[in-house]
């Protein structure tokens, strides 16, 4: 015996289908509108208040070169980068890329968009969805500018020295030496900079336990820790002063998982003790 399908059952699906859409397209926070060629079809609230536009209407007049500069960062122009980026969401499928949009005001704003072919029956049409990143943006600029003002003061330091060291809890005096500035070769004199263990195989025999007893305080207590020693220099052979400060870093548990530091050499401020 064949089963039968209920002709109105048929019928509601796709009513049901299209209303849970609707639905989530209307209250998703995010910013949606519907492209059919170059032309805006629809758009949900969150995109109206995007674009700054006073209602539906207003934006759905535009088209997406309306609502962007003339040109966008790389120095193309909007229109035809748009036109280009449409038909290869079409080709593929779907595009995610970001963008440069202009609200009514003027204001340029940069967004990542994911373009979603959507195939009807007679054609196919863009389901756009627009995240405003510009928070993201500050702070991809404010850690690339972090990491450029610390590359200079690495490379620039020349009377003292700056480190950072990873932490090996299994191994004290086994640090992992994640950066450190050329100047320690100049001042400590140490050939291996980057082998954590050579720190301590110059430091003079009389202030090797201080030194270390120090360091164990403080991988023990997280306690930041400063102190003058005595270190040899093999390039100029012979015994110069330091002083070392470090301050702990902790994860987000609150382990203690590197050491900042400095060190400066103080050799003649000693002799004129």
């Amino acid at each position: 015996m064949n089963a039968t399908t209920d002709p109105k059952q048929s019928e509601e699906a796709p009513r049901g289908n299209e209303a849970r859409f609707r639905l989530l397209f209307e209250k998703s926070p995010d910013a949606m509108l519907l492209l059919d060629e170059d032309a805006f079809v629809d758009c949900n609230q969150a995109a109206v208040e995007m674009m700054g536009c006073a209602c539906k209407e207003q934006l759905l007049a535009l088209h997406p070169y309306d609502i962007s500069p003339e040109r966008q960062p790389d120095g193309r122009l909007s229109s035809e980068k748009a036109s280009e980026l449409i038909a290869k969401a079409h080709q593929q499928g779907s595009l995610l890329f970001e963008w440069v949009h202009r609200r009514m005001d003027g204001q340029d704003f940069p967004a990542e968009v994911l373009l979603t072919a959507i195939p009807l029956p007679d054609r196919q049409i863009l389901h756009a969805s627009l995240k405003d990143i510009t928070e993201r943006k500050r702070a991809e600029e404010a850690l690339r500018e972090s990491e450029t003002n610390l590359r200079s003061l690495l490379e620039n330091a020349t009377n003292f020295v700056v480190y950072r060291v990873a932490i090996d809890p299994s191994n004290p005096y086994g640090g992992r030496v994640v950066m450190v500035s050329p100047s320690i070769k100049e001042i400590t004199g140490t050939s291996d900079p980057y082998r954590y263990e050579s720190w301590f195989e110059n430091i003079h025999p009389q202030d090797l336990p201080k030194a270390m007893e120090a360091n164990r305080r403080a991988l023990e207590r997280g306690e930041s820790y400063s102190q003058q020693v005595r270190v040899y220099h093999s390039q100029k052979e012979r015994w110069i002063w330091v002083h070392t400060a470090s301050t702990p870093v902790f994860d987000a548990r609150g382990n203690l998982t590197h050491f900042n530091g400095l060190i400066i050499d103080i050799t003649e401020q000693k002799r004129a003790e």
